[in-house]
């Protein structure tokens, strides 16, 4: 095949591709059945329940030269005939009813729904035929019909995450999430059982730490007794966000934990005559990408906070976790940069090589040992590289040390002027 008759058979798929994906009957039904029939309106009628497609019902009193009104009941009846048979109920939109006309959009919707044993569509109707057609059907929704509306309503959901300022997707996904509440609400009490828990088992089935389990289950508790009834809609939303906070809540809790090690690493250095080595600039680089990772993590708990009542118990545990990250966050960076203060006056000749490993050490034990004794995880399952008793005992030494020296505080306010003789620990 030449590139000619190639790019000729491209343009015709593309020509013919937008009625093709419109779904226009017409297209294929460019002959015209009903042409010569003396009685063109009843062979639309026939032509459209064997075709099984409501095209031909929207043709009747089409050969007239001007719109016969009095045909709309004719219509009105070929587009409910064409519903009951093809299950169809966009057919039934297409009603229009009134005077003479013994249809409506409703009526038909609701006998095609019974006929179907459909439930779902109860949700199309409003008022008194919803609450009958729910009457009738109620019994008949199945944890499928649930899966089925929740697959849609998570695939819309990312559809409009992609597209945030699509107004007709956040209004169609807005309509999704009350038809999910109407047919749960709705749903026998087994079914409404069976289907809650599928989905909580699905939002946590990739959670496997055991503490987080629980926090999000205890989180989980309180939200329900905090706000009482909600739909089930809301109700799996707000377990899915407080996943999102409690896994970020995880992953900060190992970043402090690491950073927390990293001077518990120093202290032991210095304990052991290495202060000058402590494995220096593994420990600033360290530094580096946990502090980015905390920042970075800690700014996402903050977005998550701020969609959560400001009045919940729930809103006043994040903010008080937040607090004890920003604490650790704070307390090594403070190190970091005394540290780095002492490498900038030693590439200054203002302080000798022995006194800035002196100092550096003392800032890992006076400076870090206070607050990295007292630091706990958030999590029972966050745990330090640095067994408690092997540090208890370097705390020891370390702090046996540092006590040699009556001057050491004076060296750290005023370290060009140093005398680091009687505290040298090298």
């Amino acid at each position: 095949m030449n590139d000619e008759i190639y790019s000729i058979l491209i343009l015709v798929i593309l020509l013919i591709l937008p009625f093709v994906l419109s779904g226009c009957d017409g297209f294929f039904m460019s002959s015209d059945p009903c042409k010569d029939d003396p009685d063109p309106n009843s062979c639309y009628m026939r032509v459209a329940l064997e075709k099984n497609t409501s095209y031909y019902c929207s043709k009747i009193g089409s050969q007239d030269e001007k719109e016969d009104k009095s045909l709309t009941p004719l219509r009105d009846d070929c587009y409910s005939k064409v519903a009951m048979s093809s299950g169809d109920y966009s057919s039934c939109e297409k009603i229009v009813g009134g005077k003479g006309s013994n249809h409506s959009r409703d009526n038909c919707i609701l006998s095609v729904a019974n006929a179907k044993e459909d439930p779902v569509a109860c949700t199309l109707l409003r008022g008194k035929l919803q609450a009958e057609c729910f009457e009738n059907l109620g019994s008949k929704i199945s944890v499928s019909h649930l899966e089925n509306l929740h697959s849609k309503l998570e695939n819309l959901e990312k559809m409009v995450e992609g597209n945030p300022k699509d107004k007709d997707l956040r209004e169609e996904l807005e309509k999704l999430r009350k038809q999910q509440d109407l047919v749960y609400n709705n749903a026998p009490g087994r079914v409404k059982r069976d289907f809650f828990r599928q989905q909580r088992e699905k939002i946590l089935s990739s959670i496997k730490d055991k503490d987080v389990l629980r926090a999000i289950s205890r989180d989980f508790i309180k939200h329900r007794s905090e706000k009482g009834d909600k739909s089930v809609t809301e109700l799996l939303g707000q377990l899915e966000n407080i996943k999102k906070t409690q896994q970020t809540i995880k992953r900060l809790d190992e970043e402090a934990n690491k950073l927390v090690d990293q001077i518990k690493k120093g202290v032991m250095d210095y304990a052991k005559d290495e202060a000058g080595v402590v494995a220096e600039e593994g420990w600033k680089w360290a530094w580096k990408r946990s502090s980015n990772e905390m920042k970075w993590q800690m700014s996402k708990l903050e977005r998550m906070k701020d969609g959560i009542d400001r009045t919940s118990a729930q809103y006043q545990a994040i903010s008080a976790k937040i607090e004890q990250f920003k604490k650790v966050y704070d307390e090594v960076n403070g190190i970091y940069k005394k540290v780095k203060e002492y490498d900038s006056l030693l590439a200054q000749g203002r302080i000798k090589e022995g006194q800035a490993k002196v100092l550096k050490g003392a800032v890992f034990l006076g400076k870090g040992l206070e607050y990295a004794t007292g630091y706990v995880p958030v999590f029972g399952s966050t745990a330090s590289t640095i067994t408690k008793e092997t540090f208890e005992v370097v705390v020891k030494l370390a702090t046996e040390r540092a006590q040699r020296s009556k001057s050491l505080e004076d060296c750290f306010d005023d370290p060009a002027n140093c005398d680091t003789d009687d505290i040298t620990a090298y």
